[in-house]
C-alpha cells in the first residue's frame, strides 16, 4: 500500500502581434519575374507560380499602392494576448498483491484565463481590444485495476474523468 500527494502550478502567457501589408490588385505585371517550376507539388493538382523575389521587391513592390483598410484589418484581427493560470492538487493511492493491483486518486484542477483580442463589427476592426475571461473548477477522479488471472492472462479495468482545454487561439479570436 502507498500513496502520493502533490500540487501543480502552471502559467501560460502567450501573445501574437501580426503586421500585414496587402497591396491593391492589378497594379503590375509579373512577366519576366515569374515561372512555373518543372515539378508537381504533392497534394496540389494545379501548377504553382514562383516569383524571383529579388526582382519583385527591388523593382515592383516600391511602386505598388497599399490597401490600407485590408492591411489594418488583417494586422489586428488575429492579434491576441492570452494568460492562463492553473492550480491543481492531487492524491493517489495504490494497493498491490502478487496478482492484484488497484490504484485510484482524485485531482482538483482550478483554471482561470484572460484573453484580449480585436473587436470586429460588420467587417470593420474597432479600436481597442475586448476582454474574455473565465474559470473552471474540476474534480477528476480515477480508478485502475489489474488482476493476473494466470501468468498468460490479465484482466484490466479503468475509469476516469478527464478534461481537455481548447488552444488559446480558439479562445482569443474574432
Amino acid at each position: 500500500f502507498g500513496f502520493t500527494a502533490g500540487v501543480d502550478l502552471r502559467q501560460m502567457d502567450m501573445q501574437r502581434d501580426i503586421n500585414a501589408t496587402y497591396y491593391n490588385q492589378r497594379q503590375a505585371s509579373l512577366d519576366g519575374m515569374s515561372f512555373i517550376p518543372d515539378f508537381a507539388i504533392p497534394g496540389y493538382s494545379q501548377p504553382a507560380l514562383w516569383l524571383d523575389a529579388d526582382v519583385f521587391w527591388s523593382t515592383i513592390a516600391p511602386s505598388l499602392t497599399v490597401d490600407q483598410k485590408l492591411s489594418r484589418y488583417n494586422s489586428l484581427v488575429n492579434d491576441y494576448q492570452y494568460d492562463e493560470r492553473s492550480l491543481a492538487g492531487y492524491l493517489n493511492g495504490i494497493y498491490a498483491t502478487d496478482t492484484l493491483r488497484v490504484s485510484g486518486g482524485l485531482r482538483h484542477d482550478r483554471t482561470r484565463f484572460e484573453a484580449r483580442m480585436a473587436q470586429a463589427l460588420a467587417g470593420e476592426v474597432l479600436d481597442g481590444q475586448k476582454l474574455a475571461s473565465g474559470q473552471a473548477n474540476e474534480w477528476l477522479p480515477y480508478l485502475n485495476a489489474s488482476w493476473s488471472i494466470t501468468p498468460q492472462w490479465k484482466l484490466k479495468a479503468s475509469a476516469s474523468k478527464t478534461l481537455g482545454r481548447p488552444n488559446p487561439e480558439t479562445i482569443a479570436t474574432v
